[in-house]
């Protein structure tokens, strides 16, 4: 009998078994006994099946034992029962072959060893191997551990070791392609610190899996291919059907024990995917193509200009609901070869809401710089790009430029004009410029929407506030063009919202309540977008700091600056809100901390008309401290605001009743 090894490390047995090593114990179990030899060995393709029974063959031979591998010549009846007879792939055998086997394996003096993928699974098969395995457990092979491996790559690192049984799964014939590409390569513990994503060994096991996906069946195919790109279908396949791919996936050697392909297959899958395929999915939206996933980063490196045009389609739609995803698909749109002038207007806009004003401008002004000024554009792109790059000089603290790009690219929608009309008052030139915003709520023949009826309301009302007579009909259409603007949820690019147009003019009516209601239904609802927040959150706070309420004053004010980059404009509200606080609440050394730590900010914008407010409070607390050159230069141009605009009283509140450096506020 022979002697069995101490452990796997045994050179001749490694090289002869590199995939079965972890089955070494039970093959020796099998030849170490007195009785028959009978054994199932059940793995998928290159699980090593077949090393493990020439390991077999080598070892009974050596003990003098009659063996014999079973060839298509053979006539099993025939063959003595002391014989061990191996069979290798018993999944390939007809029914009748099958079942001379199964009458061989009920005799229990009959040696028998059976080799086969655990798919297809013939019930002649199935019963072969329940008369085998009353014998002996089954050897399950295909599964490779951490001191297998090492026994393949004694001179691997411990990262190097993670990363191959990661990327792979474990999977026997994956490990074993990895090992042997390592050792092509010349790979050493230097040479993997240098190259810990292992770019070539992957490169050359993704070539060997390609070749293995060229040879499954095309249903199998597509199941992996869906299930790595992130897919919860499968064509309409039921559970059974599904089912049967996941075994047939694990016996080819390409799924785990899950259902799930291994990472590396996953990759390679979603590398070889048909680009129509692709242009298919993400039409119809079922691609989960969020930033820096796999399926994303898989679309790296494909040039196909009908793919690009569908990324941008599909990154419009993702505007509203997720501004983040749009700008990495409009990305991967130019990546694809799309032109991106065409949807420059939406893709700055999704820069915009994502809060990447800088990005977003940068476009903005390589359009303008094309000589791009919304001529050639749709009606619709041609307002977009006039609201983006208005919204985006507003975000940067200067009203008046947004103001102006507006005169320079006229909107033509009605919806538009009320935005040039906000923006317009807002840099105190309302006016000059007319009556952009027809009372019409929508075009000829079109039903009324929530969004047109907001934006008939936000300039009706915004026209009545700007008056010098006023009266409470112009807050009545404010708060309820902001309540159907929440209903509308509409997150076009805008220099202001109604929901904050509506609670300055209820401040400057004294009816603190119904701003804060505004503004609470507003941030509620989101008005405008997710990029909004911490505007609606700062003007939250600055109302419930005119109602008195410092502890919710100070929650929204830490939730608005919260991991974020303010705008210029929130920026000045934010430090108004503090020194606020400081004045009303704390003692005189804390408020002289507080506006040493935010002075500075009160220059950072140009003061428009829906800044007075927060203007106010800085000006007050800079003369009460003596430093009013800080905020003379705003205060100045709050003055010449209100005075454009024929000081309307419902916004010269913050620069009259109140004595400053001489002037009226």
């Amino acid at each position: 009998m022979t002697t069995l090894l101490n452990s796997s490390s045994d050179t001749r047995t490694a090289s002869m078994m590199p995939r079965a090593l972890h089955a070494l114990t039970a093959l020796h179990a099998v030849v170490a006994t007195d009785r028959p030899v009978r054994a199932a060995i059940v793995g998928g393709s290159g699980s090593g099946k077949t090393d493990a029974l020439r390991f077999l063959h080598s070892q009974l031979e050596a003990d003098d034992r009659p063996v014999r591998l079973l060839s298509a010549r053979d006539r099993i009846s025939t063959i003595p029962d002391d014989v061990a007879l191996l069979v290798d792939d018993a999944h390939t055998l007809d029914p009748a072959r099958l079942s001379q086997l199964i009458d061989r394996a009920h005799r229990p003096d009959a040696a028998v060893v059976i080799a086969y993928r655990s798919w297809p699974a013939p019930s002649e098969l199935v019963e072969l191997t329940r008369a085998v395995e009353r014998s002996a457990p089954a050897i399950l092979l295909g599964e490779v551990t951490l001191a297998e491996l090492r026994e393949l790559l004694p001179d691997a690192t411990g990262e190097c070791e993670e990363r191959i049984l990661g990327m792979t799964g474990g999977i026997a014939w994956l490990v074993f392609e990895c090992a042997q590409a390592h050792a092509a390569l010349a790979y050493d513990g230097r040479d993997c610190g240098d190259d810990d994503a292992h770019a070539d060994v992957t490169r050359a096991l993704m070539r060997r899996i390609s070749h293995r996906l060229d040879t499954v069946s095309p249903r199998l195919r597509r199941r992996i291919e869906s299930l790595s790109l992130g897919l919860s279908d499968n064509e309409g396949d039921d559970r059974e059907a599904q089912a049967e791919l996941s075994a047939e996936g694990q016996a080819e050697g390409l799924l785990l024990h899950n259902g799930r392909p291994a990472p590396v297959v996953a990759m390679t899958a979603r590398a070889s995917v048909p680009v129509d395929r692709l242009v298919d999915l993400v039409e119809a939206g079922t691609l989960d193509l969020i930033p820096g996933s796999d399926i994303a980063t898989s679309l790296d490196g494909i040039v196909d200009p009908l793919l690009g045009d569908r990324l941008a389609a599909r990154a419009r739609r993702e505007v509203v609901r997720d501004p983040r995803l749009a700008v990495t698909l409009f990305e991967y749109a130019i990546r694809c070869g799309s032109d991106p002038h065409v949807f420059a207007a939406s893709h700055a806009h999704a820069l915009w809401a994502a809060g990447d004003v800088d990005a977003a401008g940068a476009l903005l002004d390589e359009v303008a710089g094309d000589g791009g000024g919304g001529s050639d554009l749709s009606p619709t792109d041609h307002d977009l790009l006039a609201d983006a790059v208005a919204a985006t000089w507003a975000d940067r603290g200067l009203m008046s430029l947004a103001h102006q790009s507006y005169l320079a690219v006229p909107p033509l929608s009605p919806a538009a004009k009320t935005r040039a009309l906000v923006t317009a008052a807002g840099a105190g030139s309302a006016v000059q410029n007319g009556d952009p915003a027809p009372d019409a709520p929508g075009a000829a023949g079109s039903a009324p929407s929530a969004n047109g009826v907001a934006m008939q309301l936000w300039a009706r009302g915004l026209r009545a506030s700007l008056q010098a007579s006023h009266s409470r009909s112009a807050l009545d259409d404010l708060r309820r063009a902001s309540e159907l603007a929440n209903a509308g949820h509409d997150t076009s690019p805008t220099t202001e919202l109604p929901a904050v147009v509506a609670a300055i003019v209820a401040i400057g009516l004294g009816d603190v309540t119904a701003a804060h209601a505004v503004l609470d239904d507003a941030l509620r609802a989101r008005q405008g977008g997710a990029r909004w927040l911490p505007h609606l959150q700062l003007w939250n706070a600055w109302v419930a700091l005119q109602r008195e309420q410092p502890a919710d004053a100070r929650a929204l004010l830490a939730a608005a600056t919260a991991g974020t980059r303010l705008s210029a404009r929130d920026d000045l509200i934010a430090a108004a809100i503090s020194v606020g606080l400081a004045r009303r609440y704390d003692d005189t050394p804390t408020l002289e901390a507080t506006w040493e730590s935010v002075k500075s900010r009160a220059t950072r914008p140009e003061i428009d008309l829906y800044l007075l407010l927060p203007l106010g409070e800085l000006v007050i607390v800079a003369a009460r401290l003596g430093d009013t050159h800080w905020t003379q230069a705003a205060f100045d141009r709050g003055l010449a605001l209100v005075a454009d605009l024929g000081e309307p009283s419902l916004w010269s509140a913050p620069c009259t009743g109140r004595v400053y450096s001489g002037g009226s506020c």
